[in-house]
Formats: C-alpha cells, structure tokens, sequence
C-alpha cells in the first residue's frame, strides 16, 4: 500500500498552494498536507491534516493519511485512532483496514491485527499484503500452520514474493521443520542472492541438518555482502565447534571480538571451546 499520493513537484506544488494558502479551505489544508507527507516532513503534514479535519470531519482521505503521517512518526496510538474514524465513515476503504492492521502489529494488538487483515483479505482477496500481513500477525501468535496458508496464498498471486518464502522458511523453523525451510530461504536467494539475511537463516538451518561446510560457505557469504554483520562470524565459530574444530573455532571468536570485545554470547562460546578443548580459560 503507497504511502504517497502524486501530485507532481511536489517543492513546486507547496509553493503554490503556500501562496493561496487559506487556513479556513480544508481542501487546500489537506492537499498542502498530502504535499507535505510526499517530502517526508511527516509533522508538519499531520498538523494541516488535523486542521483539515476540525474544518471538514469526514474527509476519509485525511484521516488515513494524517494516520500514516503519525505512522511514520512512530506515534502508533494516535495513528490507530486516526485509521479507526476513517474506518467508521467508510469501513470498505481496504488501505484503511491494512495501515490499521500494520498499527496494531506495531502496538502489539496481533489478535486485532489478525482481523484487520482478514476484512482486508475479504474485501480484497487477490491483494498480496492482505495475505503477507495477515501471516506476519499469526507467526506473532506462533499459529505457525495457519501463516503458511497466508504466505502460500500470497505466493499463488506472486510467485518470486521474497519476503513470503522468507517468512514460510521461519514457519518451519519454528514448527521443527528444517528441510522445508532451507527449500524455502533456497527459494527466496533465486529471487535475490544479494539478501544476507536469507544467506544468513540458509547457513542456521544448514547447522541444523549438520551440513556443516555448507553451513560455513552459508555465513561466509553473508559476511561478504554486509561485512559488519557479526553474528555470522559467531556462527562459523559455532560451527567448528560443532565439527571439533577448536582452533579454528577460538579464530572466528577471536575476529568477531576485534570489532565487539563486549559481545556476550561470543565471549560465552570461546571460554566454552576452551573449557571443551581443556585450554586455558584465565586469559578471558
């Protein structure tokens, strides 16, 4: 769902509007908002929004998108109540029923947000978020068998759906099923071999089946594309430890610990590899 309207230059457009500008016109007030929303001043638009509002109380659009304005702020309760009046005076806007789906995700109303997307879903079955979102909100609720029908339905409206293979992929960790996952972030990196977070879960579950070089390569390659990523040199490290590998462990322990010497759980393996391995552990 956009949250920009097109209006054009948008710098040209305000200047405009600025010179016309008439605080008792909330066509004007909310047209300089939307304006104001599209250059990313997000305060500045909610504030003419609500001017609009007290002018003209039923104007649905302003209220939505005075809602995603204080969205973008991060001011979730305000943004629900907004997408809840414009909701009330027209309960079959779908965007509606979505951004206030999306605020209750944030707020953690995932029960509420769960029917959100299901009158997203009935009033707009062939959109792909309303599946997308709807899964997002049942994984919350750790309903994993129900999330892979919302992720499969949205993947039967578009097949190369990154985000909804990477999203089946964490159902089925989480259900104990990691050969279905790893088919999954499989699919995803066919999509799009640049996501290192696909890469990175990839290498996880590779540790699970102890396929553990594969596992390696999994990690290795994510640090190639987001090098300050950490967490998947503690894994590799992980991994040789796993394989026995004790040396090799404490070196991938040992690199991460350059760039974090406070990061816990690495500190808590390498002294673990060196009470494995009978080392000496006074040197941490």
């Amino acid at each position: 769902m956009p949250t920009k309207v097109y209006l054009g230059r948008n710098d040209e457009a305000l200047e405009v509007i600025n010179e016309i500008m008439d605080d008792v016109n909330p066509e004007l007030l909310s047209m300089n908002a939307k304006i104001l929303l599209n250059l990313g001043r997000d305060e500045e638009a909610a504030g003419f929004f609500e001017k609009s509002l007290t002018l003209d109380p039923d104007r649905v659009s302003s209220w939505v998108l005075k809602g995603v304005s204080l969205a973008n702020l991060e001011r979730h309760p305000e943004a629900l109540e907004s997408f809840i009046q414009a909701i009330k005076l027209d309960p079959k806007d779908a965007g509606t029923w979505y951004y206030k789906g999306r605020s209750q995700i944030y707020l953690g109303h995932i029960d509420d947000a769960v029917k959100s997307f299901d009158m997203l879903v009935l009033l707009e079955p062939d959109n792909l978020d309303s599946h997308y979102y709807r899964g997002k909100a049942l994984m919350e609720m750790n309903e994993f068998d129900e999330a892979l029908k919302c992720f499969d339905e949205s993947l039967k409206i578009k097949p190369d759906f990154e985000l909804a293979w990477m999203k089946m992929g964490g159902c089925y960790e989480f259900s104990s099923d990691p050969e279905n996952a790893l088919k999954c972030y499989e699919e995803a990196l066919k999509i799009n071999d640049n996501n290192p977070e696909s890469w990175y879960m990839k290498g996880l579950v590779l540790r699970q089946l102890q396929r553990a070089d594969d596992s390696i390569d999994s990690f290795k390659k994510t640090m190639e594309l987001e090098p300050q990523n950490l967490s998947s040199g503690h894994q590799i490290g992980r991994v040789y430890q796993d394989k026995g590998e004790f040396n090799k462990s404490l070196e991938s322990f040992d690199q991460v610990l350059k760039v974090n010497p406070n990061m816990i759980p690495t500190l808590v393996e390498k002294r673990r590899t060196l009470g494995i391995a009978g080392m000496d552990t006074k040197a941490l």
